[in-house]
């Protein structure tokens, strides 16, 4: 499954590179392809920051990345996202 995800600097603040997304899926059934892994949290993110050769992101401005998730034909999942940032 391939989704495009929005990030948006929705603030009055710039936040500042380093930029991480961390996409969590609800089931442990599904990874999380072309991203990297954190096996501390156990969550798979992108650099934001990186990804787009920024060093903030303005208020109002957006970021957009693909995400594949890998699973099971037959695994039903959501997912939910935590983006982190420096202020």
């Amino acid at each position: 499954t391939f989704v495009d995800i929005t990030v948006t600097n929705i603030s009055d603040a710039p936040i500042g590179a380093p930029l991480w997304a961390y996409v969590v899926p609800s089931s442990s059934d599904v990874m999380v392809g072309e991203t990297a892994f954190d096996s501390k949290t156990g969550k798979y993110y992108v650099i934001l920051s990186t990804l787009a050769g920024i060093e903030k992101l303005s208020p109002g401005q957006s970021v957009t990345f693909p995400v594949i998730f890998e699973r099971a034909q037959d695994v039903r999942f959501g997912y939910e996202m935590e983006v982190w940032g420096m202020k």
